[in-house]
């Protein structure tokens, strides 16, 4: 099959990046051919080692365009490029209208509108907004990667409930695995001893990922300290807060040794007012890491028990009784772990692949 995949940034990092490489990688590996309409990519990630011959890359340059008018410019040349290529099928994994298939990563935009107190009614919100609903319309299915976003598409933008399939993300078990080789190795770094606990915020855009309720949630465990894994240009309110409540707080930034971070960690917490399913969540459990998150997570149907999941992002004592439940829980690292094995890009590839063909056989008649 060669399928036509659209996505601004073909790069291995951010959710979006992340998926769109892994995925071209697994589709190139199982013999299929990948036409990537991108606006930027890097060489090293045409889809792994002995696969390049199969994912050809195509970059649309948007001009002198920045911001919402180059992003309206790029889904206005990324559709007809994905009209030219040939190819059997187009997957859109940004809000692109107009193809075949499109990946809603990134959950409902109706929705997570909803969480916002200010910017709400903004021209940008309101122009993504109509690129999701039309997205979502447009295309012959709609792929959620949670039982949660995959409702919220249906109910929002009124799709027929069969028009939206879930297929949940794959996850690298190598990569991210429990190694006390790794745990060590960091935590000498930021010279914690072995005997603290060290929970794990992962995650960029502090407010919305819910740092606040995490920092006050780990202020009231003894001797943890929590490490934030991200950036946000308004962190310094964090750190104050920190200071403030007297939260042992590391504050590492974008670092690419997310799995090194991970394997050092003993929980992790996730407070988020909206993710669709977050990749954060999957990793931190195939490194054996037991995460703890809120009910707006779409990842939250993933995890092994359902006192990990507390309900309200702002419910703060429910986040410490949660993370203290996690971190003394035995063996809950390695039921994580297992969970999650089975949730492979091999796997979600292949639920992609038999829907494609649903849809090239419905086109036939």
């Amino acid at each position: 099959m060669k399928l036509c995949m659209v996505v601004r940034s073909f790069v291995p990092t951010g959710g979006m990046g992340r998926y769109a490489t892994s995925m071209a990688g697994e589709l190139a590996r199982q013999g299929h051919t990948v036409h990537v309409v991108c606006q930027r990519s890097t060489d090293d990630n045409v889809g792994g080692q002995g696969c390049k011959s199969r994912v050809a890359i195509e970059k649309i340059r948007p001009g002198r365009l920045r911001g919402l008018p180059g992003y309206l410019a790029f889904a206005r040349r990324a559709r007809r490029a994905a009209a030219l290529s040939a190819a059997e099928l187009s997957l859109a994994i940004d809000r692109v209208p107009g193809l075949d298939i499109f990946r809603a990563g990134g959950g409902c935009h109706a929705s997570y509108l909803g969480t916002l107190e200010r910017g709400r009614y903004s021209v940008r919100n309101m122009v993504e907004l109509e690129l999701d609903r039309r997205a979502a319309r447009e295309a012959s299915r709609v792929v959620a990667n949670a039982p949660l976003p995959a409702a919220q598409l249906t109910e929002r933008y009124r799709l027929e409930p069969r028009k939206v399939v879930v297929i949940p993300n794959g996850v690298d078990t190598i990569l991210f695995r429990p190694s006390g080789r790794l745990r060590t190795s960091f935590r000498r770094e930021i010279a914690l001893d072995e005997g603290r606990p060290l929970v794990l915020f992962l995650g960029s855009g502090f407010a919305r990922k819910g740092l606040s309720t995490a920092i006050s949630a780990v202020s009231r465990l003894d001797g943890a300290v929590l490490a934030v894994l991200g950036a946000d240009r308004y962190s310094a309110a964090f750190r104050q807060q920190a200071s403030r409540l007297g939260t042992e707080v590391i504050f590492l930034g974008l670092r690419q040794d997310v799995a090194r971070v991970l394997a050092a960690a003993d929980a992790m917490v996730l407070p988020t007012l909206y993710d669709s399913a977050s990749n954060a969540v999957l990793e931190a459990m195939a490194a054996g890491v037991p995460p703890v998150t809120s009910g707006a997570n779409g990842a939250a149907a993933f995890l092994p028990e359902p006192w990990m999941v507390v309900n309200s992002a702002h419910d703060v004592p429910g986040f410490a009784m949660a993370l203290e439940r996690a971190l003394s829980t035995p063996g809950l690292g390695e039921i994580c772990r297992s969970t999650v094995k089975t949730m492979t890009w091999h796997k979600s590839c292949k639920a992609l692949v038999q829907l494609s063909r649903e849809v090239l056989a419905e086109r036939a008649g």
